[in-house]
């Protein structure tokens, strides 16, 4: 067994890693090959905690970052998981060539106190997987991009910002000579994804709002109500997933500002978190976006909804009585309440057509979906006293 001081030995090349990670722009990852949904992956970088206060400064040219270069010279792969072929990158791009001059980029200190979310990177470098990979690419095949080796080409880097690096025909080295230790990545990432021909455009559906009173007292007595009509504008019956998460094709991380409360198409008593409510003349968003825990496996028909073809369905909200909470604390004013714009998973049919007899399903019918948009332009204006 080799002991620490012979690994060194063996390989007495400093590293310094930094977080690189491969990332679809939509989730499920989905390529439309008839170009109605715009995808790419992209090549994401950010500094991993450390000690080094400074920022960092590396040349991206000829490196992995140099996306026609890392195709050519392996450092990404492209793999048919169908198959199991590799298609090399002779049949992806052209040879690469040598860039016109050198580019840069500048990692600051990583400070995990700030950085909150998961997609939170500093830079990102597109892979233009839709045009470099035309006509390679089978409809109903999956395949993996992936990095292929933690080394990423990087010829040269130090701490510190632009303002070091040369300019001209001045070499860096001539400047300021490279950190010595190796930049890697901390660890392999891929990124899979399924190509479709095209993705079902969803149906049209219209929402109007209106309320039954523009003065309301804050005390329960006459309460008005808040009228919602959804209407399903197509020739076909359509169910939407009114409850949880949305497992449509959307942009990554679009979810978590979405948020997955129950749509206004629930048959549940109307959540507030489907409204935006402002307290004139301000225009701040009284109520945030709310995630709510979703455990278990399968989806139960109660968190679907039929929306038939000109049958309108109506949902009402009583104020103040249907949150009776909120509304104490935000107190006596001018308000504006509009629908808050969110989407929903869909298929063509009734919730009795695509369950049958059962009580809930293992996988939802029609592989990705494009989201159903509920979405209105009206609002209302009423005076809370």
């Amino acid at each position: 067994m080799m002991s620490n001081a012979d690994a060194e030995k063996t390989n007495p090349i400093a590293q310094l890693s930094i977080a690189v990670i491969l990332q679809a722009s939509n989730g499920p990852a989905t390529l439309d090959l008839s170009g109605n949904l715009p995808f790419d992956i992209h090549l994401r970088v950010r500094r991993n905690r450390t000690g080094q206060p400074r920022p960092l400064t590396f040349q991206t040219s000829n490196s992995v970052f140099d996306i026609p270069y890392a195709f050519d010279k392996g450092l990404l792969e492209l793999i048919d998981l169908e198959s199991g072929v590799r298609l090399e990158s002779g049949e992806l791009v052209n040879a690469a060539s040598e860039p016109d001059e050198d580019t840069f980029t500048t990692l600051p200190h990583c400070n995990y106190e700030r950085r909150r979310s998961l997609f939170d990177y500093d830079h990102s470098f597109p892979a233009g997987i839709a045009d470099r990979f035309q006509g390679v690419l089978v409809s109903g095949h999956r395949y993996r991009l992936q990095l292929k080796t933690l080394d990423l080409g990087i010829k040269w880097w130090i701490y510190g910002t632009n303002e070091y690096v040369h300019t001209d025909d001045t070499a860096p080295d001539a400047v300021l000579l490279s950190e010595p230790a190796l930049l890697v990545a901390s660890r392999f990432t891929h990124q899979d994804f399924l190509v479709v021909e095209s993705l079902q455009a969803p149906p049209p559906v219209s929402i109007s709002l209106s309320l039954s009173s523009n003065t309301i007292r804050l005390s329960g007595e006459s309460p008005a109500t808040l009228r919602i009509v959804i209407t399903n504008q197509s020739t076909q019956a359509v169910m939407v997933k009114s409850s949880a998460d949305q497992l449509t094709v959307s942009p990554t991380g679009s979810s978590r500002t979405e948020g997955n409360h129950h749509r206004i198409t629930s048959s549940c008593p109307v959540f507030i978190h489907n409204f935006v409510i402002n307290r004139l003349p301000s225009t701040e968003d009284l109520v945030p976006t709310r995630q709510i825990c979703t455990l278990g496996a399968g989806f139960g028909r109660r968190q679907f909804t039929d929306l038939m073809p000109g049958v309108p369905l109506v949902r009402e909200y009583i104020l103040p009585q249907s949150s009776a909470g909120f509304w104490q604390r935000t107190g006596e004013g001018e308000y504006r309440i509009k629908l808050r714009p969110c989407s929903v998973w869909w298929c063509f049919g009734t919730v009795k057509e695509v369950f049958g007899d059962k009580k809930a399903l293992k996988r939802l019918p029609n592989g990705p979906t494009l989201p159903l948009e509920l979405a209105s332009e009206d609002e209302v204006v009423f005076r809370m006293v």
